[in-house]
């Protein structure tokens, strides 16, 4: 039932979602969730409604999720929101990933998607 009014509303039930968390981990958890089931509905969405949440360190998972979940098809834009995670530890394990999922994705321009990659913030 509930996952049936996401599907109506996404951003209505994520914020609502969000809102109730008791604690920077459970919020954590939640943004992960969020990211995860969006991305794959409406990952422009996702990602505008995961920068509208704050990107703070208890959204590192769910920036590491959003970013290897979009990097077959918006690699340079996986690569941005990797480097973009403020815990350093998650940013180089979610490099690697997306480094790994391009280079199986895209292995004759793999060196130019990473290469050319841009810099800023998501």
């Amino acid at each position: 039932m509930a996952l049936s009014f996401f599907y109506e509303n996404p951003s209505t039930w994520a914020d609502w979602l969000i809102a109730r968390a008791r604690s920077p981990g459970e919020r954590s958890q939640r943004l992960e969730l969020m990211t995860s089931i969006w991305t794959d509905l409406d990952p422009t969405t996702a990602g505008r409604w995961l920068i509208a949440q704050g990107l703070d360190g208890s959204a590192a998972s769910a920036m590491w999720r959003f970013a290897t979940s979009i990097a077959a098809n918006h690699p340079a834009e996986a690569v941005a929101w990797a480097q973009s995670i403020p815990d350093e530890n998650m940013r180089q394990r979610t490099l690697v990933q997306v480094e790994d999922r391009i280079r199986q994705q895209h292995p004759h321009r793999a060196d130019e998607l990473l290469n050319g990659a841009t810099h800023s913030q998501p």
